[in-house]
């Protein structure tokens, strides 16, 4: 094996390696490789279109037009089409790349229809209808075959719109307040404050809700165990209220009455939320009419929950860090490139009361020459992905690096795993003058003994000399 290194290879061209065989003047006829491609950057993508459909028998489908993704250093078309290995789909929840309601699913090979030269569509099936209460966004990621991939997205229903409006928030929204050396505070109404629906809670002490679109100025309220339900939130299903009263719903473990459009839920120690679980806020409202100085506006009636809160009091569990492509497992040639991969981070999904996929929001990824160090490359958001190749780096031969990737959870809470060190050896062997000897005087057969002993050697950070014997039976390194 021959490693040639300090190239200036152009992507997008394709080399072969040429290997002949010579003892002294005489060579053999060359003998060529097939070729390869260097790729070196991601896929470029470029428009993409969404259809969602909704079925009679309570199904939804996505159908998705895009351009077809293509190497950007390859001038022929064809040719940077083909270049791509695979697309996966994911559900996000208003994100680009990560947040995901549904994981990375590859999209089938046959199902993918070419629309022109440059476009391809696929339809996604999904079990159930989609609850727009928040905007939701379709992912799609391509790969080429060298691994590098880009990600393009699109609104499932444009969440900009407002005539009519596409996403219309739910009625009762969890909400949390601030923080107070790890102790949830409770929150007010504000006139005409903007609120967030919550998934995530990592306070043990108190649940906070509001409904700031109501104006009945009389509720009943209850808070209800989410266990025996479904803990995702972007699926249409049927109400929780099956009764008038809250108080009297299954799985109640606190109730009330207030003339605010907002509730702050009180837990002592002996009964402080647990960690993973998931609750609900559902409120009830009688109809009423409100009378003004000129006129009078009717209420109707109001049985309405929240969409649902899950309980996140740790920080996720790390998993293992790998550099890929190592020798001997330490050793990297490379320069300019790290592959990073990674186990999967575990966090609040473990329990089963997740409204994503999984518990981590993103991942991040940094470079340093300390284990846990960020002096060669800080901190970046990669996504959700649990692989991923640094570029263009600038590495020194003979140096240490370790790689830190961070896991962020929908609280906010970080995890940290390290890699080992690897060692940056780029330099090539040295030759020490001896000769190669070559058995016999003449060759006389096509079988011919080679011994190279001591011919090369190499030192410094390995700490030994690599001699590479092979040929004569009494040619020993």
């Amino acid at each position: 094996m021959v490693v040639a290194s300090g190239l200036h290879l152009q992507p997008g061209t394709t080399y072969r390696a040429a290997v002949k065989f010579c003892v002294v003047n005489v060579c053999s006829k060359p003998i060529y490789s097939d070729g390869v491609t260097v790729i070196a950057h991601p896929p470029t993508p470029d428009n993409i279109s969404l259809t969602y459909r909704e079925s009679n028998s309570g199904q939804a489908q996505i159908q998705v037009k895009m351009a077809r993704f293509r190497d950007p250093d390859i001038k022929v078309l064809q040719e940077a089409y083909d270049v791509m290995d695979r697309y996966e789909w994911g559900l996000t929840d208003d994100s680009h790349k990560d947040k995901m309601l549904i994981d990375w699913q590859t999209v089938d090979a046959d199902a993918i229809e070419s629309v022109a030269d440059d476009k391809i569509s696929f339809t996604l099936n999904l079990p159930k209808l989609i609850r727009f209460t928040k905007c939701r966004r379709e992912s799609v990621r391509g790969y080429n075959h060298v691994g590098l991939h880009t990600t393009v997205s699109a609104d499932v229903k444009e969440c900009a719109a407002y005539n009519p409006p596409n996403i219309v928030p739910a009625v009762v929204l969890d909400v949390i307040g601030a923080n107070n050396e790890n102790v949830g505070q409770g929150i007010t109404l504000d006139q005409n404050s903007h609120w967030n629906d919550a998934d995530y809670t990592p306070y043990k002490n108190i649940l906070s809700a509001v409904w700031p679109t109501l104006r009945h100025r009389n509720y009943t309220w209850a808070v209800v165990s989410g266990d025996q339900l479904d803990p995702s939130s972007h699926y249409k299903r049927e109400t929780l209220m099956i009764v008038t009263d809250p108080c009297s719903m299954p799985g109640v473990i606190k109730c009330g009455h207030t003339v605010n459009e907002f509730i702050n839920v009180e837990f002592a120690e002996l009964s402080y939320l647990q960690h993973g679980r998931r609750f609900y806020v559902c409120i009830h409202a009688d109809d009423k009419n409100t009378r003004f100085e000129k006129w009078t506006s009717p209420l109707t009636e109001v049985n309405a929950c929240s969409d649902g809160i899950t309980v996140d009091l740790t920080p996720p569990t790390p998993g293992t860090v790998n550099i890929d492509n190592l020798i001997d497992g330490t050793f990297q040639v490379s320069k300019t490139e790290v592959a990073i991969s990674w186990t999967t981070f575990v966090d609040v999904e473990e329990e089963g009361f997740s409204a994503h996929a999984a518990g981590i929001a993103f991942y991040e990824v940094a470079v340093g020459t300390f284990p846990g160090g960020q002096d060669v490359v800080i901190y970046t958001r990669v996504g959700y992905v649990n692989k991923y190749i640094l570029h263009r780096l600038n590495l020194q031969t003979g140096s240490t690096y370790y790689v830190s990737v961070r896991a962020t959870d929908f609280v906010k809470k970080t995890t940290v795993a390290v890699s080992g060190g690897f060692l940056v050896d780029a330099t090539p062997s040295v030759l020490t003058g001896q000769h190669i000897d070559v058995e016999g005087r003449y060759i006389t057969s096509r079988l011919i003994h080679v011994c190279w002993r001591n011919v090369f050697f190499r030192r410094g950070k390995w700490n030994k000399v690599i001699q590479r014997c092979y040929g004569h039976q009494t040619c020993v390194c």
